[in-house]
């Protein structure tokens, strides 16, 4: 299972976004719940600075000091347990649904109404093609879905698109609205 991790400035959409696996999970949110201890023993205040983690389809968010939050990332950075995204996973996912009208919570449910699915080979296409973020993660984007059902959504689009006049619009302008 992948984890996403955000450090994000409270009130804007200045993000940090990074992804790591699960061998590294363990220590990563070890060191998030320190933080979150550490967190309860100070007094500061709460709005600077947000950090979200996301775990398999969890999302958990708390506010360290500005301190915390660096020593954070700086050991996340220099232990190399992760690597700088260039766009935050949940940013593709609710760009395309919007694009595509479709809700974002529908890719998580089990259903194969073709809008649906399609969004959900979208978010796969453009989450791989843009980040590089582990297949685990893009399948826990869209659901706990497994890694090879997120292989199959990407060469979906990819044959589409050699195919597919429309297919060919929406990957166009999404890609536009994504870089």
């Amino acid at each position: 299972m992948g984890v996403e991790i955000v450090a994000r400035l409270a009130g804007t959409d200045q993000e940090q976004p990074f992804t790591t696996t699960q061998e590294n999970a363990d220590a990563i949110m070890r060191g998030i719940l320190d933080l979150v201890a550490a967190r309860r023993n100070d007094e500061h205040d709460p709005g600077s600075i947000e950090i979200i983690a996301r775990y398999g389809g969890r999302e958990e968010k708390f506010n360290p000091t500005p301190e915390q939050a660096e020593r954070l990332l700086a050991v996340l950075e220099s232990r190399n347990q992760v690597a700088p995204t260039q766009i935050p996973l949940t940013t593709i996912k609710n760009k395309v649904c919007g694009y595509l009208q479709v809700k974002p919570d529908l890719l998580e449910r089990d259903t194969r109404k073709r809008e649906v699915v399609y969004a959900r080979q979208m978010v796969c296409y453009f989450a791989k093609k843009l980040t590089e973020a582990p297949l685990r993660a893009i399948g826990g984007l869209i659901g706990d879905r497994d890694h090879t059902t997120v292989i199959y959504s990407i060469k979906t689009i990819k044959d589409l698109w050699t195919t597919d006049h429309m297919t060919r619009r929406h990957v166009a302008d999404l890609e536009g609205l994504l870089v």
